[in-house]
């Protein structure tokens, strides 16, 4: 078991013996809270992993490296740019598929290039930002952040080189 998921477990072990020791069964109401919570994303959940299955088994790691590879160079930064703009959902959907580009072959500057684009314009963020924020502090932020996918492949880049 990985070091994150004892640390989960403990946690959950832990806020479960504090919430029966208070009594009142809130040990059964958090347990009811939380299955609340996370039906509604199950599906979605499911099927997230499913697609990186189904990606990592479907696309040859051939075309993923020709596309996505350390040798496919801009063009690889360019789809990865745009796949993370594409990406809708929470990441829940985009970081399987992540994991799923880089252990087929995807360089880390794309993938790094895919998971900040989508954090700062997947999932259709930017049609909430227009109309919440208004035309003119939406395009100032996609001004200010235009490039931050770009630099952070860019860095993540080196610091593998290094590490």
């Amino acid at each position: 078991m990985k070091v994150v998921n004892l640390v989960v477990v403990a946690i959950t072990v832990i806020l479960a013996a504090v919430a029966y020791l208070q009594g009142g069964n809130r040990h059964i109401a958090g347990i009811t809270t939380g299955a609340k919570m996370v039906l509604p994303i199950l599906p979605a959940l499911l099927c997230a992993f499913l697609i990186a299955g189904y990606l990592r088994v479907l696309v040859p790691e051939a075309m993923v490296r020709e596309w996505l590879g350390k040798e496919s160079g801009w063009r690889g930064i360019g789809v990865g740019y745009l796949a993370g703009i594409l990406t809708f959902g929470g990441p829940f959907i985009s970081i399987p598929i992540a994991a799923s580009l880089y252990q087929s072959g995807a360089s880390i500057q794309t993938v790094t290039v895919y998971v900040t684009s989508w954090a700062l314009w997947g999932g259709g963020i930017i049609l909430y930002e227009l109309t919440i924020l208004g035309p003119r502090l939406f395009a100032l932020r996609i001004v200010v952040s235009l490039f931050f996918p770009l630099v952070a492949g860019w860095l993540a880049g080196l610091l593998a080189k290094t590490l």
